[in-house]
Parts: C-alpha cells; structure tokens; sequence
C-alpha cells in the first residue's frame, strides 16, 4: 500500500485484493513489471494463489477469478492459457477485451475480431443512447481493435470499414492514429503512416504497437539510432513485445554490443523457451560476445586461414578421378562443402570404398582439416534439381519476413527479386558492411520457407 496515495501498490495485493479488477488496476502491474525485477515472480506467485482458490469457488466469484487469472496469465505471456480462463467468463467487455488481446498474441485474428466485436455489443448495450465519454471512449477503442483484428486476418476493407465509422470522434485517440497508420504501411505508403504513427505516439506514449511499427519503419529507411530508441521505450512495459525485443537485439548486434543483444534475446526465451529465432540469435550473440572477448591477432589470422581454405573449389585437392566423380555426384564444390560431411555420408555414395575415404582423409590432414569438422553448409545433391515456379523467382524482396538490416544489405546489392537473390553466394553477403552470420542464416531461413537457397560457389 503507498501510504502517500493510499493506492495498493504491491502486485501480489492487486491481483488477489482489489475490489475492482480493471483497466486501472492492470496500468498499475504493467508500470511495476516495467520497473521491479521481484513484480514478475510476485505476478506468478498471484495467479498461483488464484488457481488454488479457483477449485473450490462457485458462482460469480468463480467467474471472478477467471477473469483476474486470465488477465494475469496474459500479462506474463501465456497467451494460450489465458484464453482458457478467459473464454468461460462470458459477457464482460473487460475480460472479451483480453480475450481478444490473448488470440492477437497467437495470431488468430479471426477469434480476436470475433472477441472485440462481443465487447462493443456488451458495451453499446450496457451503455444504452446516454453513454458518457469515458464509455465512448471504450466503445470506440474496441472497434478499433476489432478493426486491426480484421487487418491482420487480411479483411482491409472490413478495417477501413471499422476506421471511418469512428473517424468523427476517434481523432484524439492514439489507437485510431495507430490503426491508420498500419493499413496506409500495409497499401505501402509508409511515410504517411509513420505520420500516423508519431501522431498516435504524442497522444500516447507508451502505446506499445505504435512504438514499434514506428521503430520497424525507422528501422527499414536505416535510422538506427532512432528505432533502437522507440524499441527501448517498446519494451520497457509489460507484457513485452516480442518482436521489438528481437529486432532491438539485432540493432544492437549490428553496433557490436553483443551483451545487451544476447539479454533482448535470452528476455524472448524466459517467456517462449522454444522461440527458434530467439534461442538462434541467441547462441550467435553469446558466440560473438566471447570471439570478440578472447580473439587474438594470432586467433583472427588462424580463423582467417581456415576460412580461405573451406572456400577453395574442392578440385583443388589431389584426388583420384574416382574420388573426384563421387564428390561431385554428392554436389560437394568447395573443401567446406567436403569437411561438413561425415564419413558414413561419403561412404553412402555410389562407388566410394575405403580406399577414397583414406585418399580424401589423407589430404585434409594436410590442410590440418577433417571431415565432419564444420556444420552442414548443404544437402547432398539430388538425382533431379526441381523445377522452380517463375512466379516464385519474380517475387519482390520486398516480400520477405526479414529483418530492416537484411532488407538494406539487399538493396546495397540493388536484389529486387527472389531469382536474383538466389545467385548469390552466402560468402557475397557476408561482405556487405553490417550483414553477418545471423542475418545470414535469418534469410536462409526465410528462404527455405520456399524451398529455396543461396547458391554455393566457388
């Protein structure tokens, strides 16, 4: 309790004491999650206490419970069993309201539209033809949600739908500025929206998607240092927006601050453990952080060495003709390509016996390589390369899930399509200025998503 206010302003307190369990109640936990480290496991220890109390309440303080639970389990992420607790509470606008926030968090849109618009009923009733302002207000901020619900679910029309049927009276609201500003982003008139989203922002903020639509444009045009601080601000309340925390880490990698990147993404970890972008960006950071650490003139020189030798055609190496034809019948071209093999895969090919295996073993040894020693850089070459749609190959870059510094390593490249991406080597893209060993793997990754890969070169 602040003895100055007499507010309660302990976590613990709020969840499981407060008469009331609204909007106020919740900007009171966000602000203490933001700021007290202890605030987290506080809020995991009350919502606890509320499933124990849940198993043996009945009537409406059991629907009670569900609602603070759900709303609590949101707050700390788990988004799933929010939905749970929350979709048995019925027709309170309040918990629909988090009912919808918890199906946005994984990306149902149709059930989050469907949630939003049961609130604007319950509150449009509830409210009747004399509804004050501070109920206007809530009706309105529905709708809006509902309408970037629709968006997301790819219904624009039904969204712009929603936007002008508030337009009259939303203008003060930050939501209203937020939601125009991403359909204009979406129909790619991105600095129109940016204007919606800095208008949104002076309304509110802390508005947390504002914050970081803001940044991710910034971010795209190159402005760095002013995205890394809209995502700083993104990521200060609870709960934490995923995706400024992994694009932060990056920027933050992209300066060479591999600490404060590897905390962004171990943030993502703590509450989704099994996030593969995450625990990837990761590991690459911690990576980074200890090379930079321990390297040595000396160490850079050997890694260097080694790095020119596994990019060396693999024609190089005094092989017998036998060898040769089994190793391009596997499609290995370079000594990288050879060494992230393992001996059982090269005695998997057609006419390969003991006799090659010791010739090829024999002149890595020379190079004071040995297979097996690298992760695998690509998949043993099929009897028939496939066929790839043209339509895939014209596909813009544009299009592509990845990150703003991917996206300007490509147009340093002056890359506008998948068919000309595509023709490049992992090792061209690693000599661009800022695009290093996440980056690549990220747009490998995107690719794949596709059936697709960098080529390997010599």
């Amino acid at each position: 309790m602040n003895r100055e206010t007499g507010m309660i302003t302990d976590v613990r307190s709020l969840v499981l004491e407060s008469e009331e369990f609204g909007p106020e109640q919740v900007d009171i936990i966000r602000e203490l999650l933001a700021n007290d480290l202890s605030a987290v496991r506080a809020l995991r220890e009350a919502s606890q206490i509320l499933k124990d109390k849940l198993k043996s309440a009945s009537g409406a303080a059991k629907q009670d419970i569900k609602k603070r639970l759900g709303i609590v389990e949101y707050l700390l992420g788990r988004s799933a069993t929010a939905q749970f607790y929350l979709i048995d509470v019925g027709d309170d606008p309040f918990a629909l309201e988090y009912l919808g926030k918890a199906y946005m968090a994984r990306e149902q849109y149709h059930e989050a539209a469907a949630a939003f618009e049961a609130a604007v009923k319950v509150l449009a009733k509830s409210a009747g033809s004399k509804a004050d302002q501070r109920e206007q207000t809530k009706l309105m901020t529905m709708k809006l949600y509902a309408a970037g619900a629709h968006r997301l679910a790819g219904d624009r029309d039904q969204a712009w739908k929603l936007l002008k049927s508030v337009e009259n009276a939303a203008g003060e609201l930050a939501e209203y500025h937020y939601q125009k500003g991403c359909l204009l982003a979406d129909e790619g008139d991105r600095m129109e929206a940016l204007k919606e989203l800095e208008h949104a922002l002076t309304l509110d903020p802390h508005h947390p998607e504002a914050l970081f639509h803001a940044a991710y444009i910034h971010d795209l045009y190159g402005n760095d240092e002013l995205a890394q601080e809209l995502y700083e601000r993104c990521v200060s309340r609870a709960p934490v927006h995923m995706g400024a925390l992994i694009n932060l880490g990056i920027l933050y990698e992209d300066k060479g601050e591999y600490a404060r990147a590897a905390r962004c993404f171990r943030r993502v970890l703590n509450i989704y453990p099994t996030n593969g972008r995450a625990r990837l960006f990761f590991r690459d950071a911690v990576a980074a952080e200890s090379a930079e650490t321990e390297e040595t003139p000396e160490t850079k020189r050997r890694l260097d060495r080694t790095q020119q030798l596994l990019n060396r055609p693999v024609h190089e190496l005094e092989l017998s003709a036998r060898a040769r034809h089994c190793l391009e019948d596997l499609g290995v071209e370079t000594i990288g390509d050879l060494v992230a093999l393992s001996e059982q895969d090269l005695m998997k090919a057609k006419n390969f016996g003991d006799t090659s295996l010791a010739e090829i073993k024999e002149q890595l040894q020379r190079l004071g390589l040995s297979l097996g020693m690298a992760p695998a850089r690509k998949e043993v070459r099929r009897e028939q390369e496939p066929q790839i749609d043209p339509q895939l190959l014209s596909k813009p870059v544009s299009e592509l899930n990845v990150s703003g510094r991917v996206r300007r390593c490509l147009e340093k490249l002056n890359i506008e399509t998948v068919g000309q991406l595509i023709e490049y080597t992992p090792q061209q893209l690693l000599a661009v200025k800022n695009f290093g060993t996440t980056s690549l793997r990220e747009l490998q990754e995107e690719l794949a998503r596709y059936g697709l890969a960098l080529k390997t070169g010599k």
